[in-house]
């Protein structure tokens, strides 16, 4: 058992390196570049080739990624809807603040309420599914809004109309882009009554597998009932949660765990793992794969609009 796991830690390490590259390269090469020995690394590349893992490029000898790869990666793709994959991780968040929580979708440049968790309390704010608005208002959209390209976000912001929506609209273009480098820098956006008077929102983006942003995970609640002192605590909790539905949609961040690259150990000859930084981690052999599992729960209810 312990020298499958090494030997598919090792795959899965060929896999990244090459996903890495974005292009084809040789054996020497991808053996540099995961830390083991050219015979090592040619056994296991051509044992992925054999299952359409890897292709091979016949007269450069040169190894990419192969058709397998855009197979599993469509099928796991296909069975990914916003919602779906969205919502035991609003449960959990809804569990811990116990205020609305709210998803939106990006369609471009407005956002949609696709589905909601409204609050225990009896007095609640409520989103109406299929309504939304534009980006640049409240704090679902100035998290999609801030989570752009440069390019993108600075032509979005030269071409929109910023009008009115509340006394609280920012409708300063320079303002509205300080405030998008702040939401940017912190990893979510607040609104005290922006898009609707009387909300307070808090709100964090969402990425997809390509790392484009695709929506947004708002907590919601009566601008009243606010309380500033739960702010960092309930921040906290909406980044991860919003991390932990991009992860699910197959995005990645930089500072993600990686598949640790292996090289011979200079003295013991054993293989000795490196992290994401390049530095000695534990003996491959040790390695171990872990799964995480989710808990589903449901929680709705009618109340004020807002």
């Amino acid at each position: 058992m312990e020298q499958s796991i090494r030997v598919l830690d090792r795959a899965v390490a060929i896999v990244e390196a090459l996903a890495d590259a974005g292009r084809p390269i040789g054996v020497s090469d991808l053996s540099g570049r995961v830390g083991l020995s050219k015979g090592t690394t040619h056994r296991l590349v051509t044992w992925l080739e054999r299952h359409r893992v890897l292709s091979r490029d016949g007269e450069q000898q040169k190894y990419g990624l192969g058709p397998r790869l855009v197979r599993w990666g469509q099928a796991y793709l296909g069975t990914l809807q916003l919602r779906d994959v969205a919502r035991p991780v609003m449960e959990a968040l809804h569990h811990d603040c116990g205020e609305t929580v709210l998803l939106s979708q990006r369609t471009g440049d407005v956002q949609t309420f696709v589905e909601q968790i409204t609050s225990r309390h009896e007095i609640k704010t409520v989103g109406e599914i299929g309504q939304g608005g534009p980006l640049y208002a409240g704090a679902l959209g100035k998290a999609m809004l801030s989570a752009l390209p440069a390019g993108e976000r600075d032509a979005y912001l030269r071409a929109v109309r910023l009008g009115r929506m509340t006394p609280e609209t920012i409708t300063d273009r320079q303002v509205l882009r300080a405030e998008l480098e702040q939401v940017r820098r912190q990893g979510y956006a607040f609104s005290r009554g922006e898009r609707v008077r009387g909300i307070a929102s808090m709100a964090a983006p969402i990425l997809d597998h390509r790392g484009t942003v695709v929506g947004a995970l708002a907590i919601v609640c009566p601008l009243d009932r606010f309380d500033r002192r739960k702010q960092p605590r309930f921040a906290d909790r909406l980044r991860k949660a919003a991390a932990a539905i991009s992860e699910r949609l197959g995005h990645l961040p930089a500072s993600a765990p990686r598949p640790a690259l292996l090289r011979p150990a200079a003295r013991s000859g054993r293989a000795t793992r490196l992290d994401a930084n390049g530095r000695l981690g534990r003996p491959a052999s040790t390695a171990r794969l872990r799964e995480t599992s989710d808990s589903r729960g449901d929680a709705r209810a009618p109340g004020r609009r807002g």
